[in-house]
């Protein structure tokens, strides 16, 4: 699976019990009864994603037709899984937007300040705390202003 998922692309196993690469796992697997097996990556434009394990307890389980399937399904199964990785990203993004839009609204409605101006305070904060602008913002929600009320410095 390691193999697999940091090197080759495809890894079958027909004997188990005769696998010489990986003598401990492999001797253990056959020991629990698994014949076969056979690893493929998961692998998508940006980086690779991990490795889709198939077992059988019989020997010489994944013909070639076997390999070309799994390596069909990997293929759907990586880009499922980066656009649901885009997606949670472009989600947490929205949210910090937002996050971020209502600590200015704050700011301005506690300070008197401009929309760039509470931009700029969240900002400062955010350098000179070295934190997160999302987290400063989420601290200026939570607070109801800034935190520890001091005002912002013009």
């Amino acid at each position: 699976c390691l193999d697999t998922a940091t090197g080759e692309a495809t890894l079958r196993v027909d004997d188990l019990a005769s696998e010489q690469r990986w003598l401990r796992w492999a001797s253990g697997a056959s020991e629990q009864g698994w014949g076969s097996t056979l690893s493929v990556k998961l692998r998508s434009d940006e980086d690779d994603i991990g490795a889709l394990n198939l077992y059988s307890r019989e020997v010489a389980a994944f013909d070639d037709h076997a390999v070309e399937v799994a390596e069909l399904y990997a293929t759907h199964a990586a880009n499922a899984l980066s656009q649901a990785k885009l997606v949670e990203g472009l989600r947490t993004a929205v949210d910090s937007r937002h996050q971020i839009g209502v600590a200015q609204g704050i700011l301005m409605a506690r300070y008197g300040l401009r929309t760039d101006q509470a931009f700029e305070v969240l900002r400062r904060i955010s350098n000179d705390a070295n934190l997160k602008l999302r987290d400063v913002a989420a601290r200026v929600v939570e607070a109801r202003g800034l935190p520890g009320g001091t005002p912002p410095a013009d």
